[in-house]
């Protein structure tokens, strides 16, 4: 699912959020996908994996699911515990996370449904703007990264097995860099039918820079190299356009998706002490019960719609009589005889073939 940037402006905070995702020069075919509601300050960047293109499915579905539940969404009676989430976060946080989880269940229903996307799964990372705040919500090795006060600092621990060596002390990040197993990741959505998520929440500041991708970028661009594009004075536009040069220069072997958010105002906010992180656990079997209902829901909907689209296609092209059966002459023939018509006229007048002469003779004779 590759969005449109949009611009989000709410009372007295406004952003800005671009996106652009390119497949590199290596792959076929580009399994990440980000999407962006402007006017709900969300941004998503989602990495697929899972052959014969259900890593594309698994992340288009993440995007699509998260999206959807921060537009216009009423709760289906019975799924209030799929929301009430413990823990000491924003309401906005915990509905974020929330939508994640239930992006997790989506995935691994169809998974377990459908032989050809058995097995597939995605990263995610999921920002939003909120009350001069922001929520970020992440599952996997895709990251978020802050841009303030001239630094950058990762605000998200790879869920990878050498995220955690480096989060034990045990690898550096340049040790990380040409590392073996460097892409096998520990926690993705999708691969289960539970998973757990981590959030980080903090006050926003005038003039910060947030910055989400997948490891398309990471693995090809330096942080130095990320920081110098991400802070320099160009349009938002180009720092995604040269952050996707450079990873395409430093080898370009796997796909590469950016969000850049610039804020522009901050707004009146609750300035945290410190930023605030948190690990929601695997869901209850009743928060499990609640989401399926959520899940119900959605498919519901998505059936009702791709009917009504397949029956509006059904009445552009049919005519009356054709689509109801009755006793009309179809229009396919009134449009047989025209065109015979049209190429009678148009051989008697050019004289294709001496036709003219021929019928002449026949009429005069």
């Amino acid at each position: 699912m590759k969005r449109n940037p949009e611009r989000f402006c709410a009372t007295d905070m406004k952003i800005v959020i671009r996106g652009k995702t390119d497949v590199g020069l290596e792959r076929q075919l580009n399994e990440d996908s980000f999407g962006i509601v402007g006017d709900k300050g969300l941004a998503v960047v989602c990495d697929g994996m899972g052959g014969h293109a259900a890593g594309e499915v698994a992340s288009e579905s993440a995007v699509e699911t998260i999206l959807r539940l921060h537009r216009e969404f009423n709760p289906p009676p019975g799924s209030d515990a799929a929301f009430e989430l413990a823990g000491d976060i924003t309401p906005e946080g915990r509905f974020l996370a929330a939508s994640v989880r239930i992006a997790n269940s989506m995935i691994s229903r169809r998974s377990a449904t459908d032989p050809s996307t058995a097995g597939m799964g995605t990263t995610v990372v999921a920002a939003l703007f909120h009350d001069g705040l922001v929520s970020i919500c992440h599952v996997g090795d895709s990251r978020a990264y802050r841009i303030s006060n001239g630094m950058l600092r990762q605000l998200t621990v790879d869920h990878s097995w050498v995220g955690e060596l480096i989060a034990a002390g045990q690898m550096t990040k340049e040790e990380a860099r040409n590392f073996p197993q460097k892409n096998v990741i520990t926690r993705a959505l999708g691969v289960r039918p539970k998973v757990k998520v981590d959030i980080y929440e903090d006050s926003l500041q005038e003039n910060d820079r947030f910055l989400l991708c997948t490891d398309g970028l990471i693995d090809c661009a330096t942080e130095d190299e990320i920081f110098e594009i991400s802070s320099s004075g160009d349009t938002i536009e180009k720092r995604l356009q040269r952050l996707i040069d450079t990873a395409n220069a430093g080898g370009g072997d796997d796909n590469i998706t950016c969000i850049m958010i610039d804020v522009l105002e901050s707004g009146e906010n609750e300035k945290f002490g410190t930023p605030v992180t948190f690990t929601f656990p695997e869901e209850t079997d009743s928060e499990l019960d609640a989401q399926d209902k959520v899940c119900d829901m959605i498919l519901s909907e998505h059936n009702a719609a791709s009917a009504k689209v397949a029956d509006e296609d059904t009445d552009e092209f049919d005519t009356p009589d054709i689509k109801s059966g009755g006793g009309g002459i179809p229009l396919v023939f009134f449009l047989s005889i025209a065109v015979l018509a049209v190429a009678a006229c148009a051989t008697y007048y050019l004289n294709l073939g001496g036709a003219r002469d021929v019928i002449s003779s026949i009429l005069g004779s």
